[in-house]
C-alpha cells in the first residue's frame, strides 16, 4: 500500500556514537557502509532507516518520529545514560496514552509514545 512511511533518516557526525546510542538505548541493530558513508538500522518493526554524515542537519526538530516504547521512563533513563537529553518529560494525553521527546547524541529530536493499557 503506498502513502507509508518506510524509511527514515537520522543525520549524525559520528557513525561510532550513533550506533553506541541507538544500539544502547533500543537495542537496534546498525550495519555501517563505508562505500556509502551511511549506517543502516533495523528497528525489529515495520520502519527501518539509515544514519547519514551530516553536522549541518543535527539537532534541528524538523519533523518529530515518535518510537513505541513499553517503559517510557526506563527508556529516558537509558537516555539519559547514554548522553542524550530529556526535552519534554513524560506528558499524558488524555485517553490516549504518553509521550515524551528526547535529543539524541547530536542534539536530534525524537519523540517516545506509551500507549494506556487496553482496557477490557
Amino acid at each position: 500500500m503506498p502513502n507509508h512511511f518506510i524509511h527514515v533518516e537520522i543525520p549524525c557526525t559520528d557513525f561510532e556514537k550513533a550506533q553506541v546510542f541507538y544500539e544502547g538505548v533500543f537495542g537496534w541493530t546498525t550495519c555501517y557502509i563505508p562505500e556509502q558513508e551511511y549506517m543502516t538500522f533495523e528497528t525489529g518493526g515495520d520502519l527501518d532507516g539509515g544514519f547519514y554524515k551530516s553536522s549541518e542537519h543535527v539537532g534541528r526538530q524538523g519533523v518529530v518520529n515518535y518510537i513505541k516504547v513499553d517503559d517510557l521512563e526506563k527508556k529516558l533513563e537509558a537516555i539519559a545514560q547514554h548522553g542524550g537529553k530529556i526535552i519534554v518529560p513524560p506528558t499524558a494525553v488524555p485517553e490516549s496514552g504518553w509521550f515524551a521527546l528526547f535529543g539524541d547524541q547530536d542534539g536530534n529530536v525524537l519523540g517516545l509514545w506509551k500507549d494506556l493499557p487496553a482496557t477490557k
